[in-house]
């Protein structure tokens, strides 16, 4: 990543866009950030209210939303980069009236007002290398300062106290990437806001709070808002689908990280003790200055799957009844779509009111009740063996009833959470009884949870203790029939680059590997965090070795290179050269007899001779 400082108010050739700073050259945040559904829908409606005629889009996410707004809307989009430029080019295509500008927050100015203005990324996604350093509250006071007397402000604020920063086991951004360009930048305020100061932010500027969202699973990922406020007078539907969306939100961003304590159970608890706004990763404020033409009626919750193939996303907003309703992202007006033996439909209406099944699960794991899990899984055997709940309408969903797509919904008993799946073929019930169980047992043991088994207990030995619980025996040939299914399925819902034989294989292996603890007797986080420790130690003491051999052989180095001089000094000196000049005489001649004497020998003696009388002179010697 770097900055040309040459390109100043200048215009891009392709797509005329105005080039404020210097523009990051090798640089795209487009090719990789991914679209905020979420917040999509917010700007949706506030279009749908509010009917903007001058919007900014501040940053590369809010640049994505242009397909959201009016033709006959005056659109400013504002981006770091020229290729970034070109490909909102390409989406603003629609818009006459758009214009591009190239460059940070910092250098852009408009003294007219918008009346919607966008800005998501903060910081680190609204300025580049040539910017003027800038805090959180520098940036949004920049943002505010661009909205118009009746117009509406959409500004994403990362929380210093934010649920990612008390559960993550290690810093979550990396500073040897490029996202790490402003670390030490002069002017740039690291720390983020807490909840109190953003209030008193908005109160110095003016401004009316239409919603505050809780920003799930991260600062960088808006996939799931939460209205903090319609929950604490909510009804228990949206407290259920909050609870329930939270979970599966976070189990799926802090999948592949260290954290030191279950991220599942952590949000749960913060939807239960009403503190998801105060403690959300980050915020969507949406907020107003003046008067409006119009009051915003948002939904109390929004989610969008990201997880899958773009084909497959929905985004599902609940309203503050509890009321759900589900579209595709993709803008696709059929309810229903089908890829090869996959069909999803969006006319189910999915179970929202509950608990998951794996949440209680893991509960009595970390209870190590076998009587909890035994009754548990005698539950969800039965009503997989049910036949008034798997009839021909509903067989082809079962290949979906996952443990962490089930909820327990009192005395509802269990239902799937998501029921908009369906699969080609009947998966009978107790090869989904394996299927499931090794799945979960895949998760709880990556996730070093407590739980009562051994720790070098593999996930296809805990699958066959779990199914043994309710009789079900565990064969080779039953646990690759499974994984066949779970891979074909995989392979069409999110396609990568292996074919499902090589994804049945790696599988196949990754169930008969150990996740092993520190000792025998370690179960938890505390113990892994213990382990990363010591090794973390290790590692720096290492370091500190190579380090010394470093200095070592550099000062060999040194010491080799000052004898070279020495030498080299030595050999101009005439004392030298005159030493050589006479030994140079005496060698030549010496050599050039010896080269004679053995010639002329050589011609005069036999040919075996000089052999014979080497020979001789060797049997002489001894």
């Amino acid at each position: 990543m770097a900055a040309n400082p040459q390109s100043t108010r200048s215009r891009d050739g392709v797509t005329g866009a105005e080039v404020l700073t210097g523009e990051m050259l090798v640089w795209s945040d487009l090719g990789w950030i991914a679209a905020p559904l979420a917040v999509e829908v917010v700007v949706a409606d506030i279009v749908r209210s509010r009917s903007p005629q001058r919007v900014l889009l501040a940053g590369p996410r809010a640049a994505t939303l242009v397909k959201t707004l009016p033709e006959s809307a005056r659109v400013e989009i504002l981006l770091r980069s020229i290729p970034d430029s070109r490909v909102a080019s390409d989406a603003a295509g629609l818009h006459d009236r758009a214009s591009l500008h190239i460059g940070g927050l910092d250098a852009y100015s408009d003294d007219k007002g918008f009346d919607l203005v966008v800005g998501l990324g903060g910081p680190t996604r609204l300025l580049g290398p040539d910017s003027t350093g800038m805090g959180e509250t520098d940036v949004l006071s920049k943002l505010s300062a661009l909205v118009a007397d009746g117009g509406t402000l959409v500004a994403d604020v990362g929380n210093e106290l934010g649920l990612h920063e008390l559960l993550a086991a290690q810093p979550l951004l990396d500073i040897d990437s490029n996202d790490a360009w402003h670390v030490g930048a002069d002017g740039f305020n690291h720390r983020r806001l807490h909840l109190a100061e953003l209030e008193a932010w908005r109160q110095d500027q003016g401004l009316t709070t239409d919603v505050l969202f809780g920003a799930y699973p991260s600062p960088d990922q808006h996939h799931l808002l939460i209205d903090g406020a319609a929950l604490s007078a909510g009804h228990p539907d949206l407290l259920g689908a909050a609870r329930v969306r939270s979970c599966r939100a976070v189990e799926r961003h802090f999948q592949d990280f260290p954290v030191l304590r279950d991220p599942r159970s952590t949000v749960e608890r913060l939807v239960d003790g009403g503190l998801v706004t105060q403690l959300a990763p980050s915020w969507l404020l949406v907020a107003h200055r003046g008067d409006v033409a119009s009051d915003l009626t948002l939904p109390a919750v929004i989610d969008a799957e990201t997880w899958v193939d773009p084909a497959w996303a929905r985004v599902d907003t609940v309203d503050h009844a509890g009321g759900s309703t589900a579209v595709w992202a993709s803008g696709n007006p059929d309810a229903e779509v089908n890829i090869g033996s996959i069909t999803r439909d969006l006319s189910l209406q999915s179970v929202a009111n509950g608990r998951l099944l794996e949440m209680e699960l893991r509960d009595a794991c970390a209870r190590r009740s076998h009587r909890d899990i035994r009754a548990l899984i005698r539950q969800y055997n039965s009503w997989l063996h049910d036949s008034s709940v798997w009839s021909s309408a509903m067989a082809e969903r079962r290949s979906f009833a996952t443990i962490d797509n089930v909820v327990i919904g009192g005395d509802a008993g269990l239902g799937i959470m998501d029921g908009s799946w369906r699969r080609a073929g009947v998966v009978a019930a107790d090869d989904m009884l394996v299927l499931a169980l090794r799945q979960f047992a895949t998760r709880l043991l990556a996730s070093a949870a407590s739980h009562p088994w051994k720790t070098s207990t593999t996930p296809d030995d805990l699958t066959a203790s779990l199914a043994a619980m309710v009789g079900v025996v565990v064969t080779e040939d039953v646990v690759r029939r499974v994984v066949r299914v779970q891979s074909e399925i995989a392979s069409v819902i999110a396609p990568g680059d292996l074919t499902v034989a090589e994804m049945v294989e790696a599988d196949l292996e990754q169930g008969e590997l150990p996740r092993n603890l520190p000792s025998a007797t370690a179960t938890g986080f505390r113990e892994l965090l213990a382990l990363d420790r010591a090794r973390s130690r290790r590692m720096r003491e290492h370091d500190g070795q190579v380090a010394w051999l470093e200095g070592t052989l550099r000062h060999r180095d040194r010491y080799i290179r000052d004898l070279e001089r020495i030498i080299e000094r030595y050999e101009d000196t005439l004392t030298w050269k005159t030493v050589q000049a006479m030994r140079a005489p005496r060698r030549i001649a010496t050599d050039k007899a010896v080269a004679t004497a053995k010639s002329t020998a050589n011609q005069v003696l036999p040919p075996d001779f000089m052999s014979k009388a080497r020979r001789l002179a060797r049997r002489a010697v001894k």
